[in-house]
């Protein structure tokens, strides 16, 4: 109908703007004046029919966005085309901002005509907008509805293929770990958070590599015994103690009966380059902590770990050796 009239030029459109927060409070306090106006604010995006929905929510005390926000987004939805919808249902799985390379890598679309002809359905439809290169949702809580539509496995599978597809650019770790640690792939958000915190050192950011080794190290707990789970502890360990002694004057973590535990282990599997790293590490602590004679101790046992390793690892240690 509306085509019809438009089409025969009797149809006037008049696009409303976004509610600003006094407006957004206004419409709050007519519900319930002790509810977070800035709050529903920033979750409504100043759209006055969501935030009326998430005021009465907040009201019933009910944790998701409301029924009839619900329906209504859902009702936006339904018309899209498959690819359209698939397009959707990545994003909202990548989170935002998103570029199209990020759903390119993650969903394996090839067709750039398709994936450019369904992000352009989406912003007609006022369901994403640019900003920049990149693309985010409209309302969050679009991105919410078609999120919280998926299965949880199906929501695993596509945060895993997510994480996966990251580790391969640069400077994307943090979000590597970010979606695998939400699909719950323990070894893959514990390699992310060591890429991340191997990043952080070289741009002198050791606050932020703590951080990547610690959640990296509590992922690693949960891995199953082995090889991978040693090599990944060590790995985590080094940046955890080097962020400590780098920039900053951080106290040193009391972790050297955790190390000797961990490279005791390696040595056991023979895994020369994680034990040749876990001895560094010792004598790094012994140095730190003024015990010169364990520390040398340590820096001679690293060396001689190093050369049953790899050629880059045995150069290394041969740096350090001399270094120390």
């Amino acid at each position: 109908m509306l085509r019809s009239l438009a089409r025969d030029g009797r149809l006037k459109e008049i696009e409303l703007a976004t509610l600003s927060a006094t407006e957004t409070a206004q419409l709050v306090r007519q519900v319930d004046p002790s509810l977070d106006a800035a709050g529903i604010f920033a979750e409504s995006g100043g759209n006055p029919l969501f935030g009326l929905e998430l005021a009465r929510a907040h009201l019933r005390g009910d944790a998701g966005p409301g029924r009839t926000v619900e329906a209504v987004i859902a009702g936006q939805l339904a018309p899209l085309a498959n690819e359209t919808r698939e397009t959707l249902v990545w994003a909202a799985a990548h989170g935002r901002p998103f570029t199209p390379d990020d759903l390119a890598r993650a969903a394996r679309l090839d067709d750039a005509e398709l994936l450019s002809a369904a992000l352009g359905d989406l912003e007609r439809r006022g369901l994403i907008r640019p900003i920049g290169d990149a693309y985010e949702f409209t309302h969050d809580l679009v991105r919410q509805t078609a999120y919280r539509a998926l299965s949880q496995p199906r929501r695993k599978l596509l945060l895993r293929r997510i994480a996966r597809a990251l580790e391969a650019v640069i400077g994307r770790a943090a979000d590597m770990a970010h979606h695998a640690a939400l699909a719950e792939d323990d070894e893959m958000a514990a390699r992310a958070c060591r890429f991340a915190g191997e990043h952080a050192l070289r741009l002198f950011a050791n606050a932020e590599a703590t951080g990547f080794a610690e959640r990296g190290l509590r992922q690693v707990e949960r891995l199953a015994e082995g090889a991978a789970k040693l090599e990944l502890r060590i790995a985590l360990l080094k940046i955890r103690v080097l962020a400590a002694i780098g920039p900053g004057l951080r106290p040193l973590p009391p972790l050297a009966g955790t190390i000797a535990e961990a490279t005791s282990a390696a040595e056991a599997l023979g895994l020369q380059a994680a034990a040749a790293t876990g001895h560094y590490l010792l004598s790094v602590l012994h140095q730190e902590s003024g015990d010169v004679r364990r520390a040398q101790t340590s820096t001679l046992r690293a060396a001689e770990a190093g050369r049953a390793a790899d050629e880059t690892t045995q150069a290394r240690q041969l740096a350090n050796t001399a270094k120390d």
